[in-house]
């Protein structure tokens, strides 16, 4: 109920509010011992659609806290918010916390980072190799999507 309370597109925040508030029912009675990967990254992903970053953040720390590894659709939760917000230093720290653990970036963490880029016309940081987004471990399909991003921005 909360991830498609989450997915809702309908104009407003109440649908995202009222993940947000039916996460925090879950988040306040029940044994959070009891939570999985799964679970951690719904309450996530609650908490970045009604625009609460930091409490995302937190949920991070005590998924780790719990034992659990963040997997990178972890780690593209965050990024994704940072991106809405156009907070995009968060965003990278966010990409330099998935390299240092190992953790693969995948097309939908280069193309989330790309947009957020693009959109603020900062076009040296989507721009593959050299410094930008991409890098050395940078997926072909990005490729494309800088493409598409440049036609569309620029």
């Amino acid at each position: 109920m909360i991830s498609a309370l989450c997915r809702c597109r309908q104009r407003g925040t109440s649908s995202r509010q009222l993940a947000y508030e039916l996460w925090g029912q879950l988040w306040s009675n029940f044994d959070h011992a009891h939570l999985d990967a799964a679970a951690y990254r719904t309450g996530m992903n609650a908490c970045v659609s009604s625009g609460r970053l930091e409490e995302a953040k937190e949920l991070l720390v005590a998924m780790q806290a719990a034992g659990h590894v963040p997997e990178s659709k972890t780690y593209n939760i965050l990024i994704k918010g940072y991106a809405r917000v156009g907070k995009r230093d968060g965003m990278e720290v966010m990409m330099q916390q998935m390299r240092a653990g190992g953790v693969p970036l995948t097309t939908t963490t280069y193309n989330t980072a790309m947009y957020a880029h693009a959109r603020a016309g900062d076009m040296d940081k989507v721009c593959l190799g050299g410094g930008g987004v991409g890098g050395e471990d940078s997926c072909m399909y990005c490729v494309v999507y800088t493409c598409l991003v440049c036609i569309v921005f620029f």
